[in-house]
């Protein structure tokens, strides 16, 4: 058995600010066309985390539901990754491109979607915690 004593309230407070903090982040450095529910949700869940266990009664149904949509983002961000010319293409059929994709912005579509999959990655770390009881330590 694995010791997990470290993992305290505090300990989950603070990976809660820095989840939101990231959170922020990702925002403003992926191009405008990446789809913002892909990102903001990780910031609720984020808030989530902040709450002690003591008042949220589920936390586990809670941690299950962000690895899920956790994984539901991987999955989008791969393709979005390993098909950024299908995805601009798209864009500019929709109309939110002017002319075909450049060079550049394809590989800021690759690069946006690579920056939405570090952090989801990052939220299935942190919605491992959910499912990790807590020592007593609070503030």
């Amino acid at each position: 058995m694995v010791n997990l004593s470290f993992v305290s309230s505090k300990m989950k407070t603070i990976v809660g600010i820095i989840s939101i903090i990231l959170c922020i982040l990702v925002f403003f450095l992926t191009p405008s066309y990446i789809e913002f529910y892909l990102i903001i949700p990780f910031a609720i869940f984020a808030i989530f985390l902040i709450i002690p266990n003591d008042t949220l009664q589920n936390n586990r149904i809670i941690g299950a539901v962000l690895v899920i949509f956790a994984i539901f983002v991987i999955y989008t961000s791969i393709n979005g990754v390993l098909n950024p010319y299908d995805v601009a293409t798209n864009l500019y059929v929709n109309g939110y491109f002017s002319s075909l994709p450049t060079t550049s912005e394809i590989s800021a579509c690759a690069t946006g979607y690579g920056i939405v999959l570090a952090y989801a990655i990052i939220n299935i770390l942190f919605g491992i915690l959910f499912f990790i009881p807590t020592t007593g330590e609070t503030y």
